[in-house]
This record gives structure tokens, C-alpha cells and sequence, in this order.
């Protein structure tokens, strides 16, 4: 598949992971930036698809050049392993590094994020307030609450993985892992899904690249951890974000099936100001399925002046014209 936004990859340390960075548009430190953030066994390198669609438009309707960059979580894509165990807050503690890095001298950013990397941002949008200028959650509905006596069998089973991890998912070869992916998610047509299997995986033998693949992230993320999910507490941290928020889901998701309806509407009432739009044709994997028209939402959510205002650029309807750079 041919890109068409341009992207670099570099390595940055963050705290004591080793994280790769995918790179499109504007290379100067002033540029406005967003942020993506994958979900579940995913990797930055997958949003190639929704940015090439977004980035042109993004600059036009607002005026700037925007920096777009897309991390691998810890133990996912080209970022390091844990030698242990991965734990949920680390990731919250990545993505802080992460933005003092990027946005200097009190700068805001836009994060997106899906899956497990919008349930990271909602929760890190609670503690930081102050650090986003916007945050869209696609399909980051969060997990379905806890039951407390079931605290014992799942510490017995994480103590038992911890014996015997799990170990790295292989195929046949690229072609039967696009043929996996297409078994479930139908809206993958050939194309889209020999390039996502390329971002996902990499050869077991260097020496045989044709040959059998494994998935480019750690065993252990299978692993379920020892902590529970409580409800309650995910909900007091979105009830304390104040950036403009997007929810975004697909149409056609099977992850509500999860929650109850009351569940979801408590759920997104907790989050003042919630914006709420669907992606027709669209399941849980919006950004692959339905790249241009996640593009389009995302597009109208930024460029609104609530956003462009606490990223202190003109609204891109104000006729104002385009800034000077504060650095």
C-alpha cells in the first residue's frame, strides 16, 4: 500500500522503556501536535492509514503545520519488553513523560486515543487536567466492572502465568496471518490487511522473510493482571478531565454488548461537555476500517475553537490569521 503522508520512526527513552516514535508532518518543535495512541496488540505504525487522510486536511483548515506522532506502548511494535510483568499505570506514566518531552515551555497537545490507549488517556486526562488542549476516545468505553469476589481466583491465575508466561503467537507465514485477520473483521479488504499485518508482525527468522511471522508484542500482555477494574474509580478520573472530549465509536461495535445501556450513559455522563458521533460500516477497529471518516470526525472535533483555543492558535473560522510561533 502505497503512503501517502510521509513517516519517520525514531527511539525515545522514556523513563525505563526504550519506545519507538512514529513521525508524519512538521518537524519543528513549535508545530502543534497530536498525539495517537494504539490500542490492544496494535502499533503506532497502524494509524498511517487515518492520518494519511487527515494530516492535508488538518493543515488547511487550521492553518498549521501539524506534528503528528504515534508512540509503541511499552512492549508492543519496535518498543522494548518489560523483564516482568506490565502494569496498567506505567502506561500512564509513559504517555507523562512522553508529553513533557513533546510539549515544551507549557504547551498543550491533542491526544486520540483507541481501545486500551483511549482507557490510558481518559484516566491520565483525569490526573493531568491541564496538560491537553483535546481528547478523543475511540471505542474507550473502559472495562466492564469488577465483581470483588473474584479478587482470589484472578490472583491465583496471574501467580500460576507467572510461572508459565504465554508465549509469542505464530504463523504459517504474512499471507495466513492477513487471512486471520480477515476471518475476523470482514470490512479488511486485502490490501488494508497485508499492510496492518506488516505493522503487527515481524519474521521468526531474519533470514527467512517469507517464511513464518509472530506478532511484533510481548507474550505477555495476555497475562491478566492481579488488579482489579473498578468502575468507580475510572469515573472519578473522568469526571475530573476539563479538555474538550469526543467519543467515538463505531456503528457497528460488538463491545457494547459488554455493558448495559444505564452502564454506557453513566459512563459517558460523567465526562462534562461529552461530544458523542458514530463511524458507519464501523466496528471495534474504526481507525482501520473507516480511516476517512475517522478522519472527518476527529477533523471537525480540532478544529473547533474550544480546542484551537486552548492549544492558542486561531480558530480556523475566525478569519484571524496564522500565528507567529511562541518559541
Amino acid at each position: 500500500m502505497q503512503k501517502q503522508q510521509p513517516k519517520t520512526q525514531s527511539s525515545e527513552q522514556l523513563r525505563n522503556c526504550q519506545t519507538a516514535l512514529h513521525r508524519w508532518g512538521s518537524n519543528d518543535d513549535c508545530a502543534p501536535q497530536l498525539i495517537l495512541l494504539h490500542g490492544f496488540l496494535d502499533n503506532g505504525a497502524s494509524w498511517q492509514l487515518m492520518v494519511d487522510e487527515l494530516l492535508p486536511q488538518l493543515n488547511v483548515a487550521t492553518q498549521q503545520n501539524w506534528a503528528i506522532i504515534a508512540p509503541d506502548w511499552r512492549g508492543f511494535g519496535d518498543s522494548s519488553w518489560n523483564e516482568q510483568h506490565y502494569w496498567f499505570a506505567d502506561y500512564l506514566a509513559d504517555l507523562d513523560a512522553l508529553l513533557d518531552i513533546i510539549c515544551t515551555d507549557n504547551n498543550r497537545a491533542v491526544v486520540v486515543g483507541h481501545s486500551m490507549g483511549a482507557n490510558i488517556v481518559g484516566l491520565y486526562a483525569g490526573a493531568r487536567p491541564e496538560k491537553l488542549a483535546g481528547l478523543a476516545l475511540l471505542e474507550g468505553f473502559g472495562l466492564p466492572d469488577s465483581d470483588a469476589n473474584t479478587a482470589p481466583e484472578r490472583m491465583t491465575k496471574w501467580l500460576d502465568e507467572i510461572q508459565q508466561p504465554p508465549v509469542s503467537r505464530r504463523y504459517k507465514n504474512r499471507a495466513a496471518l492477513v487471512a486471520s485477520m480477515q476471518k475476523y473483521n470482514r470490512r479488511l479488504n486485502n490490501e488494508v490487511a497485508d499492510f496492518i499485518a506488516g505493522c503487527w508482525s515481524k519474521p521468526v527468522d531474519a533470514n527467512q522473510p517469507n517464511g513464518p511471522v509472530q506478532l511484533k508484542a510481548d507474550p505477555r500482555h495476555r497475562m491478566r493482571g492481579p488488579i482489579l477494574y473498578r468502575r468507580a474509580e475510572a469515573l472519578s478520573f473522568w469526571q475530573n478531565i476539563t479538555a474538550p472530549t469526543l467519543w467515538l465509536e463505531g456503528a457497528e461495535t460488538n463491545f457494547t454488548q459488554f455493558y448495559e445501556e444505564h452502564d454506557l450513559a453513566e459512563r459517558q455522563s460523567a465526562i462534562r461537555g461529552l461530544q458523542k458521533a458514530s463511524v458507519a460500516d464501523a466496528g471495534h477497529m474504526l481507525h482501520h476500517e473507516q480511516p476517512a471518516a475517522v478522519a472527518t470526525a476527529l477533523l471537525k472535533f480540532i478544529s473547533q475553537a474550544a480546542v484551537l483555543e486552548r492549544l492558542a492558535l486561531p480558530s480556523s473560522n475566525s478569519g484571524t490569521p496564522k500565528q507567529e510561533s511562541p518559541c
